[in-house]
């Protein structure tokens, strides 16, 4: 399914150019060739640009600014040595798009039962998404690295655990036995501090444009479920 809708929106001519919008700075379409591949992560993205292109899902603002965690270097004078430029970029992927996948990732009934009691988290409005690459050993497959995006109304978190020599890691770290429990913790001291707002993700109002524009074949309307899917509620 990944390779066809690869394909079916024109291939690495259009996602390329799309996912260079979404900072993965590292593709390269000059010296590389993709191909459908792509979207099934040929090639290296670093956490950073994971948790820049996620600030798109988690905040509603029109422009966002770039992840930099250094803001400031200062001399033993106070001399400022370094000082963050200021960065304005435009969001490319649309609310209402926003929308859909922070419902869907947010709701643990559209998780795998086996994978629902990830949701055991301290602050309840996050949406969750995690992937896992794989080795075999001895013919069996072994986690070989696993990720998680967490995110809410105003942050994002992005964790990796994994074997620094490549090697197979635990085979219960499928399903995120290794990224649950530390992070858990992390969220329970990051609420405890305020450094995070238990909130969900609220959209501002409608855009009728891109309702339209996402609603399916012109003049055909919503099914209820639809409705709710988009708009919650309302």
């Amino acid at each position: 399914p990944v390779g066809r809708m690869f394909f079916a929106f024109g291939g690495e001519k259009v996602f390329v150019p799309y996912l260079q919008a979404l900072w993965f700075t590292k593709l390269d379409p000059e010296t590389k060739t993709y191909g459908y591949p792509l979207v099934l992560g040929s090639d290296e993205a670093t956490l950073t640009q994971l948790a820049q292109a996620f600030i798109q899902l988690s905040t509603v603002w029109d422009y966002f600014p770039e992840i930099n965690p250094i803001l400031r270097i200062e001399a033993p004078d106070w001399t400022i040595i370094y000082q963050k430029p200021k960065s304005r970029f435009r969001k490319v992927i649309p609310e209402t798009v926003g929308d859909m996948i922070w419902r869907i990732l947010s709701n643990q009934r559209n998780m795998p039962q086996d994978r629902r009691r990830l949701r055991n988290l301290p602050v309840k409005n996050l949406a969750l998404k995690t992937w896992t690459s794989d080795i075999k050993v001895r013919g069996k497959p072994y986690p070989r690295d696993w990720i998680s995006v967490v995110y809410g109304a105003n942050d994002v978190i992005v964790s990796r655990a994994w074997n620094t020599d490549g090697s197979a890691m635990w085979s219960k770290a499928f399903g995120g036995e290794i990224n649950h429990y530390p992070l858990r913790e992390y969220l329970a001291d990051a609420l405890r501090s305020w450094k995070i707002i238990d909130q969900p993700r609220i959209s501002p109002n409608p855009d009728y444009a891109s309702w339209w524009r996402y609603r399916g074949a012109e003049g055909k309307s919503l099914t209820p479920e639809q409705e709710v899917l988009l708009w919650g509620n309302k």
